[in-house]
């Protein structure tokens, strides 16, 4: 490769260059190694992009700032009148640098020791720290005595991690040695398995900083659980071991040469990646963030696909790599663990019990085998006993398991795929109450589970750019196991009913199987859902599953996402919509299942994404639709009418003494019938209330907050006669106090009295506790209902209005469609589109100024995204299908929201 020839050119002319050992020397040397310095980054830059390894580059750098080190240390040597040998100091390069790696631009640690830091030491290394201060290098260095060190290291466990890696650049050899020596006889003299036991706890600590998963979405490439540092980690607990490399502890294992090859060209990925980060962004840069990703693609020779962009790719790349890594750091881990263990004065001896299937269970822990590949061969459905007996005895595997597996993976042919005892096995497995995700993550990244079913090898670190999803579909998969694993033995007081009906399911593996397939139709492009289930009727007859089962997994795949879209997109107290749910619900025992499946599949998609609110809709829609399955008919809606006439005259006699029976009978009478159907006796009884008193008191509006504390939500009610365009109105105010809407219902009474019920959530979430905000609100509507003040002008005093709530890093498309289907009343407007401040204000507004009237709204997100649904009516009450004038609205909606047509959003995309 030419640059490296020039590289190596230009550091031999370094080394042979001559400086002056005064002022006139220190004034020429600086601007020649600050050229040198830019010439040679130059280089390195070109053989990144000619396809140089990322190891093989992170070494070059280290050369060659060792070269100008050396120089540099010459020349101090040099104006002090002294040899290297005569200066009782040496210069070490340690940590990164001192494994002899330098990313582009990564830190430069030094060490300046010396038996004793006399001030003739002191003197020369300043001398050489102002030289490379003055050159601009990014150093990172101390000065120190031999025993200060050792000290040091005592105490501070990553300056001992540094110093382990210690590495001579230049200075006195035996003031080295002498270093060398006394660090050794220092770790000599601590244990082992203080070591193994100091380093387990660094890395959990790093991981509960960053994340435990290998497959977060925006993952930093050094930190994260698969990163760099696991392997820094093994490297430094093998040398506290005593071994002189990696190959040392792994030639002992039958796989162990091989994964350990695998393991270093996963690392050196890594280090390919990292270099592009800092080559890119110019700083030491270890984010993978979304627009890096991007960014780093494209660099490193990725291209987009018709489904695919270039950074998924990458990612995927990047995940398979991470995973390799992050697995062979645990077996080390796991191998060191056991040969402390096996030390004579480790005092508990190791208890090894036969098992079946030819394994050991050691210390009734881990799980070791006996049989031999050639045994394995005579029954290949061996495989999927030993994952058996490893969820059976709650038992990890050992190294000596996990190579058996991974040298018979060729035996997962179709005949093994097709077994009755292998898919039996299987099933007790996933039929299991708890434990069952740990057992499927071993599968996965033994590369058994895709060998069994080779549709999951398309979820394989599949990446999605959705601003949503926080992992990869593969993880997010099992995470899903794993939360119906914490509903075992949760005591979450709001998982109760989830967990109930999870403990007492009869037929949990299919639950847990249609989690593992619900999203093997992803990167087939859109509706996965659909492309999952197609999937299915070959796995269905591939593993001989009964024609039942079959047919509920079908179910379970083809509709999974169908009760949480339907929670938090549709009314659920229109009882039609509930109707319809409920036929397509066909069994109990669905339903049921599908309520479980919704609650993991949401859970899984971030850590913050399951709440309250999303229990309590799932909840709501799960009762109602169980209370009409079980009754198998509706009550008579006139009987209904009149038993809730009664009941609230009833409820009026003792709290609302004041409120007279004829007055009672005529709200009821003029409001809309669904406001009877949807409304609790107290509510109707507080609403007649406030008309009251705003009557009596001649106001614009009655209002009403609430706060329902167990839901972690506010109640705003707002009673007032109707004008066009009310809603938006109220939007707009809420809007201006950064006052969210989760739910909106509008109860318009033949009179035209309004009652508009909204719950709400503040900016971070939670009730809206603030009395002053309240007030202002009130203020301001007043102002606005008045005609005080005009709609923009009061949105001109909010300066984020119509801004992103999130950063985009990407295109999100806005999707506008009417459903005429799930209501009989009322026409429902979908909108998906990136959210934004005031969003809600402005969709409803339009609605308005269209002619159009809406009787509830429901409001979502999904990461950056808005998911808001609209009930509409025309302005006589009636449903809207004119589907010519719901295309022009769509259309006109859409040109108003999609980013890439609204210029005045100025959106870029990284």
């Amino acid at each position: 490769m030419r640059s490296l020839i020039e590289l190596s050119n230009l550091e031999s002319d370094v080394s042979a260059k001559f400086f002056e050992p005064n002022d006139s020397g220190r004034n020429e040397l600086i601007p020649f190694f600050k050229k040198v310095l830019q010439d040679g980054g130059e280089l390195i830059k070109e053989a990144h992009f000619k396809g140089c390894g990322g190891l093989e580059l992170s070494r070059i750098r280290a050369d060659f700032i060792d070269t100008v080190l050396r120089s540099v240390w010459s020349f101090g040597c040099s104006s002090l009148n002294q040899k290297d040998s005569e200066i009782r100091c040496s210069l070490l390069a340690i940590g990164g640098f001192g494994r002899g790696e330098l990313s582009p631009n990564s830190d430069i640690d030094l060490l300046f020791v010396s038996p004793n830091v006399d001030p003739k030491v002191h003197e020369f290394t300043q001398k050489v720290l102002y030289i490379l201060w003055d050159l601009g290098l990014d150093i990172g260095h101390s000065v120190r005595k031999i025993s200060d060190c050792i000290e040091i290291a005592k105490k501070d466990y990553v300056s001992q991690t540094s110093m382990l890696e210690s590495r001579l650049i230049s200075g006195n050899s035996s003031v080295y040695s002498s270093f060398l020596k006394k660090m050794q006889m220092f770790l000599k003299k601590g244990y082992k398995a203080n070591h193994l036991v100091q380093r387990l706890k660094e890395r959990n600590e790093r991981y509960r900083n960053w994340d435990p998963s290998v497959y977060v979405q925006e993952p930093n490439i050094k930190e994260s659980a698969g990163g760099l540092r696991d392997f820094h980690e093994i490297v430094w607990i093998v040398k506290a071991f005593g071994y002189n490399s990696l190959e040392d502890i792994c030639k002992n294992r039958s796989e162990g040469i091989e994964t350990l090859e695998k393991a270093k060209e996963s690392y050196d990925f890594l280090l390919r990646i990292r270099s592009q980060l800092h080559i890119q962004s110019n700083t030491k840069n270890d984010a993978l963030s979304f627009s890096s990703q991007i960014e780093a693609a494209n660099s490193l020779g990725y291209t987009d696909s018709e489904v695919t962009f270039a950074g998924e790719f990458l990612m995927q790349d990047y995940y398979r790599s991470a995973r390799t890594l992050n697995s062979f750091c645990k077996e080390i881990f796991e191998d060191l663990e056991t040969e402390v263990k096996q030390r004579r004065f480790f005092a508990k001896k190791i208890t090894r019990e036969k098992i079946e299937y030819g394994l050991s269970w050691v210390d009734r822990k881990s799980l070791s085998v006996d049989k031999s590949s050639n045994e394995i061969q005579d029954r290949p459905a061996t495989l999927m006993f030993f994952f058996e007996a490893m969820y059976k005895y709650s038992s990890i595997f050992n190294s000596d398991i996990r190579d058996l597996i991974r040298s018979s993976i060729h035996l997962v042919d179709d005949d093994f795929r097709s077994s009755l005892e292998v898919r039996e096995s299987f099933f007790r497995i996933l039929n299991g109450k708890t434990g069952v995700a740990r057992v499927l993550h071993e599968m996965h990244e033994l590369g058994f589970l895709s060998a069994y079913i080779p549709e999951f090898e398309s979820l394989n670190c599949f990446v999605q750019y959705d601003h949503y999803h926080r992992y990869t579909a593969d993880e997010h998969t099992l995470l899903t196991l794993n939360a119906l694993d914490v509903l075992a033995y949760t005591k979450d007081e709001n998982l109760n009913t989830l967990a109930h009906i999870y403990r007492e399911l009869d037929r949990t593996h299919l639950l847990r199987f249609s989690l593992l397939l619900h999203d093997i139709g992803k990167g087939k492009g859109d509706r996965h859902a659909h492309k999952s289930a197609s999937l299915l009727p070959e796995i269905i007859l591939r593993m001989g599953l009964p024609s039942d089962e079959g047919r509920v997994l079908q179910f379970l795949v083809l509709h999974h996402m169908e009760m949480s879209m339907t929670s938090q997109r549709r009314d659920l107290q229109d009882p039609s919509l509930i109707r319809q749910f409920s036929e397509k619900m066909e069994t109990k025992e669905q339903l049921q299942m599908l309520y479980l499946l919704s609650y993991a599949d949401i859970s899984s998609v971030a850590p913050s994404t399951w709440n309250d609110w999303h229990g309590t809709l799932l909840y709501d829609l799960y009762r109602k639709t169980l209370d009409i399955m079980e009754s198998g008919e509706e009550s008579d809606e006139e009987k209904h009418e009149m038993e809730i006439l009664r009941q609230v005259k009833s409820r009026a006699g003792v709290r609302y003494v004041d409120l007279k029976e004829d007055e009672i009978e005529r709200h009821l009478q003029l409001m809309p019938k669904r406001y009877i159907e949807q409304t609790n006796i107290g509510t109707i009884l507080s609403h007649i209330e406030l008309r009251n008193k705003m009557i009596l008191r001649k106001e614009l509006f009655s209002i009403q907050v609430i706060h329902k504390r167990s839901e972690n939500i506010s109640i705003l009610t707002l009673i007032c006669f109707d004008r066009i365009g009310l809603f938006g109105l109220i939007s707009s105010v809420l809007t201006k106090y950064e006052i969210n809407v989760l739910d909106a219902r509008i109860y318009t009474r033949s009179d035209g009295l309004v009652v508009d019920t909204f719950q709400v959530v503040s900016k971070g979430g939670g009730v809206v506790e603030d009395p002053d905000k309240w007030v202002s609100f009130k203020d301001d509507f007043y102002e606005v209902l008045n005609g005080e003040i005009e709609l923009p002008d009061l949105m001109s005093q909010n300066k984020r209005h119509l801004k992103l709530k999130k950063q985009l890093h990407f295109y999100i498309p806005t999707i506008v469609e009417f459903d005429l289907e799930s209501s009989n009343i009322a026409t429902v407007l979908e909108v998906i589109t990136p959210d934004r401040h005031g969003l809600l204000a402005m969709i409803s507004n339009f609605i308005s100024e269209s002619g159009l009237s809406i009787l509830s709204a429901k409001v979502a997100t999904q990461g950056p995204r808005a998911v808001d649904s609209f009930y509409l009516t025309d302005l006589k009450g009636l449903k809207v299908d004119d589907k010519t004038l719901l295309n022009s609205l769509s259309e006109e909606l859409f040109s108003m929201l999609d980013l890439k047509i609204v210029e005045e959003d100025r959106v870029s995309f990284s």
